[in-house]
C-alpha cells in the first residue's frame, strides 16, 4: 500500500507539473535588413533547452510555463543578443529577434567550416570557456577534460602535469585528431599530441569541441576515435588584465598573466598571456619545468578581418616513461628506474598563425589561413654503469652500436709463468704463445670496445601550409568547400655529449642521423540542407599524403621509406527535428589512416604496415526541456587492418603496433543533466562498449631457440579499451549576495568510473588494468565589485578517498626454455606461470599508477 500511494504522489506531481508547463513561445530570428536567419541558434538561459530556426527563420518552445525567461540567440556573422520574454504578461504572442552584423570574428570562419552544430548528425561535446576556466587548476588539457563522455586519461609523473594523454572510447591520441584554430597540431610522423609541449594553452582557449567517432572532415591526421577542435580567436570587446596562481601538491606551481587592448576605435585589438608551471611529479623525480607565451593582434573590420597569433611552449621534463616494476608496486608506488640527474626531455616549440576572413557577401564568405610550426629539442639519456640500474644492468655500451670503432691498447709480451703486467680492467685481450730466444713467451693484444656515455637525441622540425575554406548561406542550404596543403620537415639525429672513453670521436659527433619529409593536402566538401524538420548533411573528403624518411636510425640501421596514399572519406546524415525539445540524427562516415614513422620502422618481422578503414555507423536521439536534458548515442566503428598495440613499446617509449585484419568498437552512450533546483546541479555520462578484434596471430620472442612462437588469438578485447566509462558531477550554487556583496560560492563533486582494461591484446586475465572509481570535491568563491572585475578563490582535492589506481601500462612477452636466459634480479620481469616449471613465457612490465589524494588551489584575479 505504501508504494502504490507513492505512485499514486508522483504520477498526480508528473500531471500537474505537465498541465502547469503547456505554454509555446514561438518567435522570428531576422536580420537588420527584415530578412530570416534560417539555422540560427536559439538557447533559453538556465536551461537544457535549445533549437534552430527553421527556413522562414522561426523557432518555438513548447510545454513552457507562464513566467520570464531569457533567449539567448546567435547566428554566423552576427552579434549575439539576449531577449527576456515574460510569457505571464505577453501570453503567446510570437517574439521578433532582429540580430546586427559585425566585424567578423575569426572564429565564426575558421572554425565553423570544420566543427559540428546542433544540426550536424555526429557525437559531439562543446566545452565553454567557464567550463574550462573552472577546471583549470594547472594541469594538462586532457586532466581538465577528463569529465567528457568516452574520455580516460593517464599521467607519466601520476599528477597530470607533464606527459599525459586521454583516449577516446578507447583511442589513444595518436588517434585523436586535435586542430589549434582550424590548423593541425599532431605530430605529423608520429601523429601524437604533446600537450607538454604546449603548457597551459587551455588559459586561451574560448571553447574547446569534442567530436567523437570519425566526426566532420578535418585537417591532419586522420580522426580514428574522435576530434578535439581548440580555438583561441575569440574577440575579447573590453580592455582587461588578468592574473592566475595555483599552488598545491607535490610542489605544483602556475603562475599566469593574461592582458588585451578590447577592440579599439580602430578596430583592432591585441591579446596576451604568459605562463609557467612547475611540479615535482607523484613519481619519483618526475619533475615538470613548463614555460608558455601567447601573443595576437588583430584588425576586425566590416568585412575583413586579419589576425596574427603566436604562441609557444619551453619543457624540461625528467623521464617518467619506463613506469614501476609490478615487483616494486606495494613497497614503493613512486619508483623511477631513471636516475641519471639529467635524464631530460628539452623541447621548445613555437607556433605562428596568420588568419585573413573576408565577407563577400550576405551569403558568401572565405578564409585563408597560413601556419608555420618550429619544434627542436632534445632528451639526454645515461647509457652504461653507474646509473640508471634497471634499465642498464651496469652495462657498458659497445663501440660498435655507435659506429665507433675500438681502442687498440697495444701489444704486451711477458714471460710464460710470469705475472701478468696491469692490464686496464675496461679492456678485454686476446691471447697467443710464442717463442724469443729459446723461452716461452704470452703475446697479449688488448683493446678497449666499450664505455659508458652520455648521448642527447634530436628532433629538429619544420612544419608550415595553408588551410582554407569557402562558407555559402543561403536559405535552406549551407555549403562549405575547404582543405589545406602542409608539408613537414623532421631531422632526427643523436650525439655523443659526454663518453668515458672517446675512440677518437669528438664531443657532439652525430651516431645517427635520417631526415624525414611528409606532405599532405586534402579538399573537401560539406553540405546541410533543411526540409521541414529534417536537416540533410554531406561530406566528401579527398586526402593524399607523401611519406619519405631516410638516414640511419639510432639503432644502425639504414632508413628507406617512400609512401603516397590517397584517401576518399565519404560522409553522410541526417538530424530529425522530432520537436523543439527532442531530435534523431544518424550517419555512417569513412574515414582512412596513414601509418606512422613508428609504424613503419618498428614493424614486427619488418612487414610494411598497411593504411586503416574505418566505417563509422552513429545514431541517437537528444531531449531537452527546461529541467533535464538527455542524449543516448548509438555507435559501430569497423575497422579494416586497424594497427593495435602489440603490447612492447619501443626505446622511447612508443608503443609498437600490428595491423590485424577485422576489429570493431561498439557501443551506447548516455548523458544526462537535471536541473533539480535553481541552484542544484546535476550532469553526467555513461558509455557501455564492445571493444573486439576478430583474429589475428600473436608473436612472441624465443630467447633462446631465435625467431619467434606464433599464437593464434580470436575474439579478444583491444587493449586499453573499458567496457564501462563513467562520469558524473553534482554542483551546488549558494545564493548570491549573501555577504552582501555580488557573490557566488560553488561546491561541485566530481565521480569518475573506469572498467578493468587489458594492456595488450591477448586477451589474458594477467594483463590486466583493475576498474578504479575515483571522486573529487571542488570549492569556488568567487566576488564582483567596482574594484576587480571578478575576484575568484578556488580549491581541488583530487582523489579524495586516496584510492591506488593505475591508468597505463607496457608489457613485453617473451619465451625462454632455459631459465638461465633470464634475469631474476630484474623487478620488470616476470615469469607467467610459477607454478609450471615447464612454461617458458615470461613477461617484462611497466606500470602507471596515479596520485592518491592530493590538493590544489587557485587564485583568479580579473580587472
Amino acid at each position: 500500500m505504501k508504494r502504490q500511494g507513492l505512485l499514486f504522489v508522483c504520477l498526480w506531481l508528473m500531471v500537474m507539473t505537465a498541465m502547469a508547463q503547456n505554454v509555446t513561445l514561438k518567435g522570428k530570428v531576422l536580420s537588420s535588413l527584415d530578412e530570416p536567419l534560417p539555422g540560427a541558434t536559439v538557447l533559453i538561459e538556465g536551461t537544457y533547452r535549445g533549437t534552430s530556426t527553421d527556413e522562414k527563420g522561426e523557432f518555438s518552445f513548447e510545454g513552457l510555463s507562464e513566467k520570464e525567461y531569457e533567449l539567448k540567440i546567435s547566428y554566423i556573422g552576427y552579434a549575439t543578443k539576449k531577449v527576456t520574454v515574460d510569457l505571464a504578461a505577453n501570453g503567446q504572442s510570437p517574439v521578433e529577434v532582429t540580430l546586427k552584423r559585425k566585424a567578423m570574428e575569426a572564429r565564426e570562419v575558421t572554425i565553423e567550416a570544420t566543427r559540428a552544430t546542433e544540426e550536424t548528425p555526429i557525437a559531439f561535446e562543446n566545452i565553454s570557456e567557464e567550463e574550462i576556466e573552472n577546471r583549470n587548476f594547472g594541469q594538462d588539457i586532457p586532466y581538465i577534460l577528463d569529465m567528457s563522455t568516452s574520455v580516460t586519461t593517464t599521467s607519466d609523473a601520476g599528477a597530470g602535469v607533464g606527459y599525459t594523454g586521454m583516449r577516446i572510447r578507447g583511442s589513444d591520441n595518436t588517434r585523436v585528431n586535435v586542430t589549434i584554430n582550424g590548423i593541425p597540431y599532431n605530430d605529423a610522423e608520429s601523429h601524437g599530441t604533446f600537450w607538454v609541449n604546449m603548457p597551459d594553452l587551455a588559459s586561451s582557449a574560448d571553447n574547446i569541441q569534442i567530436q567523437r567517432g570519425v566526426g566532420t572532415s578535418t585537417n591532419g591526421a586522420g580522426a580514428f576515435g574522435g576530434t578535439m577542435k581548440i580555438n583561441t580567436l575569440e574577440l575579447e570587446p573590453e580592455a582587461y588584465g588578468k592574473y592566475t596562481g595555483s599552488y598545491g601538491s607535490f610542489n605544483t606551481m602556475r603562475h599566469t598573466v593574461e592582458f588585451g587592448s578590447g577592440l579599439t576605435k580602430n578596430n583592432f585589438a591585441f591579446d596576451g598571456r604568459l605562463s609557467t608551471i612547475q611540479s615535482d611529479g607523484y613519481i619519483d623525480r618526475a619533475s615538470s619545468d613548463l614555460k608558455s607565451y601567447y601573443f595576437s593582434g588583430g584588425y576586425y573590420g566590416e568585412k575583413t578581418t586579419l589576425k596574427f597569433l603566436t604562441f609557444g611552449g619551453k619543457e624540461r621534463t625528467y623521464q617518467a616513461w619506463n613506469g614501476v616494476p609490478p615487483q616494486l608496486l606495494d613497497e614503493n608506488r613512486t619508483f623511477n628506474s631513471y636516475t641519471y640527474p639529467d635524464e631530460v626531455d628539452n623541447y621548445e616549440q613555437t607556433h605562428y598563425q596568420l588568419h585573413w576572413l573576408q565577407d563577400i557577401s550576405k551569403s558568401l564568405s572565405f578564409t585563408a589561413s597560413l601556419h608555420y610550426t618550429k619544434g627542436q629539442g632534445y632528451f639526454e639519456q645515461y647509457k652504461g654503469e653507474g646509473y640508471n640500474y634497471y634499465l642498464n644492468f651496469d652495462s657498458k655500451e659497445s663501440f660498435s652500436d655507435y659506429g665507433l670503432e675500438p681502442i687498440n691498447l697495444g701489444t704486451d709480451t711477458f714471460g710464460l709463468g710470469n705475472d701478468e703486467p696491469f692490464l686496464n680492467p675496461d679492456a678485454s685481450a686476446n691471447y697467443d704463445t710464442t717463442v724469443v730466444n729459446g723461452d716461452s713467451m704470452v703475446v697479449r693484444d688488448s683493446e678497449i670496445n666499450e664505455t659508458n656515455l652520455i648521448q642527447r637525441r634530436w628532433l629538429d622540425n619544420d612544419f608550415y601550409g595553408i588551410v582554407y575554406s569557402l562558407q555559402y548561406h543561403k536559405g535552406n542550404f549551407d555549403f562549405t568547400l575547404g582543405g589545406g596543403a602542409n608539408e613537414y620537415v623532421g631531422d632526427h639525429y643523436g650525439e655523443i655529449i659526454w663518453a668515458e672513453y672517446s675512440s677518437g670521436s669528438e664531443i657532439y659527433d652525430l651516431y645517427y642521423d635520417n631526415t624525414a619529409t611528409k606532405t599532405d593536402w586534402n579538399v573537401y566538401g560539406k553540405a546541410n540542407y533543411r526540409l521541414n524538420d529534417f536537416n540533410f548533411f554531406g561530406d566528401l573528403q579527398l586526402r593524399q599524403i607523401g611519406y619519405e624518411a631516410n638516414g640511419v636510425d639510432n639503432d644502425g640501421r639504414l632508413i628507406d621509406v617512400d609512401e603516397t596514399l590517397t584517401f576518399f572519406n565519404p560522409k553522410g546524415g541526417f538530424t530529425w527535428n522530432m520537436s523543439d525539445k527532442s531530435k534523431l540524427y544518424g550517419s555512417v562516415s569513412v574515414a582512412h589512416r596513414e601509418p606512422t614513422r613508428n609504424d613503419y620502422l618498428d614493424a614486427p618481422d619488418g612487414v610494411k604496415p598497411k593504411p586503416e578503414e574505418l566505417i563509422d555507423y552513429e545514431f541517437g536521439y537528444k531531449r531537452a526541456t527546461q529541467r533535464y536534458s538527455f542524449g543516448a548515442n548509438l555507435y559501430f566503428m569497423d575497422y579494416n587492418d586497424q594497427l593495435v598495440l602489440t603490447g612492447d613499446v619501443n626505446d622511447v617509449g612508443s608503443p609498437v603496433r600490428m595491423n590485424v585484419p577485422e576489429s570493431y568498437r561498439a557501443g551506447i552512450e548516455l548523458t544526462f543533466g537535471w536541473q533539480i533546483t535553481k541552484r542544484l546541479d546535476w550532469q553526467g555520462n555513461a558509455t557501455f562498449s564492445q571493444n573486439k578484434i576478430s583474429s589475428y596471430t600473436e608473436k612472441v620472442d624465443d630467447w633462446v631457440n631465435g625467431g619467434q612462437i606464433e599464437i593464434e588469438r580470436e575474439n579478444t578485447d583491444i587493449a586499453f579499451s573499458p567496457n564501462t566509462i563513467a562520469a558524473t558531477q553534482l554542483s551546488y550554487t549558494v545564493p548570491t549576495n549573501f555577504t552582501g556583496l555580488d557573490d557566488r560560492l560553488k561546491i561541485t563533486g566530481f565521480g569518475k568510473y573506469v572498467g578493468e582494461q587489458h594492456f595488450d591484446n591477448t586477451g589474458s586475465d594477467q594483463r590486466v588494468l583493475d576498474a578504479y572509481l575515483t571522486n573529487d570535491i571542488q570549492l569556488s568563491y568567487g566576488i564582483k565589485n567596482s574594484f576587480v572585475r571578478h575576484l575568484e578563490v578556488a580549491f581541488q582535492v583530487r582523489n579524495v578517498l586516496d584510492v591506488d589506481y593505475i591508468t597505463n601500462a607496457w608489457v613485453y612477452r617473451f619465451a625462454s626454455s632455459n631459465p638461465g636466459y633470464v634475469d631474476s634480479s630484474d623487478p620488470y620481469v616476470t615469469k607467467e606461470r610459477t607454478n609450471d616449471a615447464s612454461d617458458p613465457y615470461y613477461r617484462y612490465t611497466g606500470l602507471f599508477p596515479q596520485a592518491g589524494r592530493n590538493y590544489m588551489a587557485t587564485l583568479r584575479i580579473k580587472f
